[in-house]
């Protein structure tokens, strides 16, 4: 399995490895991009509940008050204003990351093994 690092990683990158590892780049177009755009929406999924879980009391705080003084910015804006306070963030991250691609291959994978006992 592919461990995704600061230097490899990207979210198209870890769609087409999920699509390639689980062989589902010969998919028909229509449920190909279907599938992308899944894989891609549970990827950013896990970034936010990571860094949702990385952040501290102080943190949130911080980020209420962003939220609050300016209403133009998205949560995701708000949270890009306080991710370099938080320590270790990119280990989170990465660690969710391969976790994630552990979760979406190994069902699929265990699912091939059975199919080839029968």
């Amino acid at each position: 399995m592919k461990t995704f690092t600061a230097e490899n990683f990207s979210p198209k990158e870890f769609v087409d490895y999920i699509m390639e590892i689980n062989k589902l780049g010969e998919s028909n177009p229509l449920l190909k991009n279907k599938i992308e755009k899944e894989i891609f929406r549970t990827l950013n999924d896990r970034i936010l509940v990571t860094i949702l879980g990385a952040m501290t009391e102080e943190d949130m705080a911080v980020y209420q008050l962003i939220r609050k003084a300016h209403s133009e910015l998205t949560e995701f804006g708000a949270l890009l204003a306080v991710l370099d306070e938080i320590p270790a963030l990119n280990e989170f991250m990465l660690k969710g990351i391969n976790d994630l691609a552990e979760e979406l291959t190994k069902d699929v994978q265990g699912l091939r093994d059975a199919l080839n006992q029968k």
